[in-house]
């Protein structure tokens, strides 16, 4: 797997990771969903948040 800056397209599970950010250097694991027709991590729509500019990988396979 390898690291993009493209956004999800699609609700699932995603590695998101922001090295500009010093909090954020870590990688974290959100669940993205379609909240009120957008993608969104909880209540926060992914365009025009931090996570917009953040590094992606996903959506993560379910594992068997």
């Amino acid at each position: 797997m390898k690291w993009r800056t493209a956004k999800p397209n699609k609700p699932g599970w995603y590695w998101w990771r922001n090295p500009a950010i010093e909090d954020y250097r870590e990688p974290y694991i959100y669940k993205v969903r379609d909240y009120a027709g957008k993608l969104s991590i909880g209540n926060c729509s992914i365009e025009g948040s931090y996570f917009e500019k953040g590094q992606w990988v996903g959506p993560l396979k379910q594992p068997k």
